[in-house]
């Protein structure tokens, strides 16, 4: 929930990578003079930009799956810095302000349905709740409802 992973995972690895091979002059070549590079990256930072680890943070204590969490979270933190040094700006999107406001402001407006959706998901998941059948539609409706909200403000587009 939040975690735009296809969208910048694995990104950060290969920079430190390449970096830590003393290719990053190399690197940023590419980054200035491939659009389609260029764009791959500008995108990565686009979906971290998009998200939350805020909203998802209690799973860092999940017996389960804290681990799994903090394995996404920690290549987040590593993409990130990683497509600063690439890009050379000093917050992602710098060289795209109306981009990073856009996004700014869409995530302002969908944080609460986001949640409202993990009340709802966690009251639904929760066997001690034992949710009345009209809880439990109302619930349900609100995560359906709460799912398209979502999915169109997380899109890349301005």
């Amino acid at each position: 929930m939040k975690q735009n992973v296809p969208g910048y995972f694995g990104f950060g690895s290969a920079i430190e990578g390449l970096k830590d091979e003393g290719r990053l002059p190399d690197l940023r070549g590419l980054y200035r003079r491939s659009y389609f590079f260029r764009t791959l990256a500008d995108n990565a930072m686009q979906s971290l930009s998009k998200t939350s680890f805020q909203l998802t943070s209690y799973l860092a204590d999940d017996p389960e799956y804290g681990d799994f969490w903090k394995l996404i979270r920690d290549e987040a933190d590593r993409t990130r810095a990683g497509l600063l040094l690439l890009s050379e700006q000093e917050q992602l999107l710098d060289s795209e302000p109306m981009t990073r406001e856009s996004i700014r402001m869409r995530e302002e407006i969908v944080t609460p349905v986001l949640v409202i959706q993990q009340y709802a998901l966690n009251a639904l998941a929760d066997a001690s709740l034992r949710v009345a059948d009209e809880s439990r539609t109302s619930l349900e409706r609100m995560i359906i409802k709460s799912l398209a909200t979502a999915v169109n403000a997380s899109r890349n587009a301005v």
